[in-house]
């Protein structure tokens, strides 16, 4: 997870058992100050992932055959335009991009718990998205950014992604 403006990004490995797991950024990663003070009209969130592991309920490891069938077919895609800008075929990244200046400040000046989310992408044959809650979820006056699973087929016990999540855009104005 990453916030490229603020050079703010989130990496780690985490473990998602079922439809509606939600992994973070640990509070404190970048300040709702800082996002108040953006002179950007235009926020982009991003997140790459790198699949580490892929199980069923025996624990028979089906990583090798999900990477086969679900290699993505354009590494990075962003909201708009789906066009890809590069990667490893073992990855795939999805940019948010948020351009609508009344957008930006309406997340700017959320309310605590007040949630933003992306649309919905297809990664390594699973459905994800990104929530952000600018002032925080848990702890008020820190951006929360979260990375989403919201499908896993009942065939499978877990799957093990490797991430890193960021917001590209805060230029603080002096």
């Amino acid at each position: 997870l990453e916030c490229a403006e603020t050079d703010t990004h989130y990496a780690t490995n985490k473990t998602f058992v079922k439809a509606s797991d939600a992994r973070g950024w640990p509070p404190g990663t970048l300040s709702t100050d800082t996002l108040v003070k953006c002179s950007s009209s235009s926020l982009t969130f991003t997140v790459t992932l790198q699949l580490a592991g892929v199980y069923d309920h025996n624990n028979v490891d089906h990583t090798d055959a999900f990477l086969q069938k679900y290699a993505p077919q354009q590494v990075i895609v962003d909201n708009h335009n789906n066009n890809n800008f590069g990667g490893d075929a073992n990855q795939f990244a999805y940019r948010w991009n948020i351009d609508e200046a009344s957008m930006v400040k309406t997340m700017q000046n959320a309310a605590n718990k007040n949630c933003f989310v992306s649309p919905i992408f297809a990664a390594f044959g699973l459905r994800w998205c990104m929530r952000v809650f600018p002032n925080g979820y848990s702890h008020a006056g820190y951006v929360s950014l979260y990375l989403h699973l919201l499908s896993l087929p009942p065939t499978l016990k877990h799957v093990e992604i490797g991430w890193d999540i960021m917001c590209l855009q805060p230029k603080v104005s002096q």
